[in-house]
């Protein structure tokens, strides 16, 4: 692994990270598969069973209710709708008897029970029928109560088994789907978990393979930026940093080597030999020629500088005279500057003046801008609020619904009996009749209580909808007082923008007249100077009579003579080559670098501290 390309490392260790994650990923999808076998399961064989069953047994009981409607109603054409309501009702219980067969999951028993008793009521229920339609309701009554009633009752019984079962196969698939959920949420939790540690396990082995000979080769760099060359760098590899460490022991060497010559060059310089050269020729090239070249400028140029501040020290004698009528002038000139300068700091006090007020009036609409957007906060938080309310409304409207659902549930089985009461009071003659008329007063007030209770579910369902509209608006002004405190936190970082810039204008005026007095002072500075340049003037005669003699001590460059016997020296020297820079541990003691004497008059040493 050591010798890989980085990005092969880098490629490996993510590979191995996604096929982590595809396994992850596969387990999840293959166990949300099985979930969803169970959830549907549930549905379609245990919550649409009991709905079923439910639906059957409304069926029945309006078959019931039809059939009796029929047995007492004196108008052949009402009883004839009875009639046919009532075989429009045990016609969808067929319908849902074939779905019932075909999904329920519990004793299949009880449904074929359910099967034969219809079949068994079949010839009651044709006789009932038929009797009905040719308007013998007494008959029909008679044998509805005596015979087809009873199979009714065996059928709501039977129904209300499987209700019960299909809702205990409907609990315990949803509890057995729960745990095959809790199970692949603990599956999936633990190989994420395994994923995570191997990713990380891969992530810190990538990362120590390549940050060790990093930092390795940064604190050689960092040693080198603070001057040192004495540097350990072990590290040796085939991989791009194995390269890079390789040639920045290359670089070291290289650069030892040319500090040596530029120390001997510049030593020779300093001692006044501007007849040197340079015994590392071979090592300056490419962009390190040019420093062989300036160190050639430099003996050269101060070479000829040196000539020519021969020659002008008799120039600076002759101008000392020039000097002194330019010092008068320069005594004028600053009086006129110092009085311009006043006016200019005059004008940059009412600036920093002004710019303090525009910070001010910045600040004050920033706290007004944070004020305002603060209140459009509270605001929007009570319309959520408000907006919660109304959905607390819609639900108890919804509870309120059902109350009411079961209210004309209670006033149809009131009525059911009122009406069984009514035929049993009409059997029993003359001791019925008081009982008749209880009968017939117990269905009118579960008639009105039926009606009562659609009118209340027609101004629920109205409210309801006036409701769904409050919190649509809501919503809306929601949104847009949202849009508002966004709007409000965009202007006040606009106002605090203005502000910062403000105060820093304040504080660049601030320098701007600072600097102005420090002009002045200057200004004040010259005028003084100008007066003393006349005197200096005459002193500069006598200090370039001095520095004639000083240049005489140099030993100036020659052109192609002193070249010619330079190249003669160094190539006789040209085994003193420095060799490759070795590595040092941090417990060596700085070398003490000397100067070959082949360019100075004697060996000379310099420091002996880190080049």
């Amino acid at each position: 692994m050591k010798n890989l390309k980085i990005g092969k490392r880098i490629g490996l260790a993510f590979g191995a990270v996604l096929m982590l994650f595809l396994i992850v990923s596969t387990i999840s999808v293959v166990s949300l598969r099985q979930s969803n076998g169970k959830f549907v399961d549930f549905f379609n064989n245990g919550h649409q069973v009991t709905v079923q069953v439910l639906e059957m047994r409304r069926d029945i009981q309006s078959a019931a209710k039809n059939v009796g409607y029929a047995t007492m109603s004196l108008d052949l054409k009402t009883t004839g709708g009875y009639v046919d309501a009532a075989e429009a009702d045990l016609e969808d219980f067929q319908k849902r008897m074939q779905f019932l067969k075909e999904n329920y999951r519990g004793d299949q028993s009880l449904v074929n029970s359910i099967e034969g008793t219809l079949n068994e009521a079949q010839t009651y229920k044709e006789k009932v029928f038929g009797l009905a339609r040719e308007n013998k309701t007494r008959q029909a009554a008679d044998i509805y109560f005596e015979s087809l009633d009873p199979y009714f009752t065996k059928i709501q019984e039977d129904l209300a088994t499987i209700s019960d079962s299909a809702n205990k196969y409907a609990v315990d698939n949803y509890e057995n789907a729960q745990k095959l959920v809790g199970f692949t949420l603990t599956t999936v939790v633990a190989l994420q978990i395994l994923a995570i540690l191997a990713t990380l396990g891969f992530s810190l082995y990538t990362t120590r393979s390549i940050v060790a000979p990093v930092k390795e080769i940064e604190k050689a760099a960092e040693e080198m930026s603070k001057g040192s060359l004495h540097v350990l760098l072990n590290y040796q590899s085939k991989d791009e940093l194995g390269s890079l460490a390789e040639s920045m022991r290359t670089t070291i060497s290289n650069i030892g080597n040319m500090i040596d010559d530029i120390s001997n060059l510049l030593g020779a310089l300093a001692m006044g030999d501007f007849q040197v050269g340079s015994k590392y020729r071979e090592q300056y090239v490419l962009d390190y020629e040019p420093i062989l070249l300036a160190m050639r400028g430099i003996r050269n140029n101060l070479s000829e500088a040196l000539s020519r501040i021969n020659q002008s020290a008799d120039l600076v004698a002759n101008g000392s005279e020039q000097v002194s009528s330019g010092a008068q002038a320069l005594s004028q000139g600053a009086a006129e500057q110092a009085s311009s300068v006043q006016e200019l700091a005059a004008t940059i006090s009412d600036i920093s003046n002004q710019i303090n007020t525009n910070a001010q009036n910045a600040k004050e609409a920033r706290f007004q801008s944070e004020e305002a957007a603060e209140n459009v906060a509270k605001s929007n938080k009570k319309m959520s609020e408000m907006n919660q309310a109304m959905t607390k409304i819609s639900d108890k409207s919804n509870e309120i619904g059902k109350i009411i659902k079961t209210i004309e549930d209670i006033a149809f089985q009131t009525n059911i009996l009122a009406l069984n009461a009514a035929v049993e009071a009409a059997r029993a003659g003359e001791a019925g009749k008081g009982f008749a008329v209880v009968a017939d007063e117990v269905r009118n007030l579960a008639s009105k209580s039926g009606e009562a209770a659609k009118n209340t579910t027609l101004l629920i369902e109205e409210s309801m909808q006036a409701v769904e509209n409050g919190t649509r608006i809501t919503a809306e002004t929601t949104h847009a007082m949202q849009a508002v405190v966004e709007g409000s936190r965009r202007i006040n970082s606009i106002i605090e923008e203005i502000a910062l810039a403000t105060d820093r204008q304040a504080v660049a005026v601030d320098q701007v007249a600072q600097g102005i007095d420090q002009i002045s002072c200057v200004v004040q500075t010259n005028s003084a100077t100008a007066e003393q340049s006349a005197a200096a003037s005459e002193e500069l005669s006598g200090q370039a009579q001095i520095m004639k003699g000083l240049v005489q001590g140099f030993k100036l460059y020659d052109g192609e003579k002193v070249e010619t016997a330079l190249q003669s020296k160094a190539d006789a020297n040209s085994g003193n080559i420095r060799p490759e820079m070795p590595a040092f541990s941090e417990d060596q003691e700085d070398p003490v670098i000397t100067i070959d004497p082949v360019y100075f008059d004697e060996p000379t040493s310099f420091g002996g501290g880190k080049y």
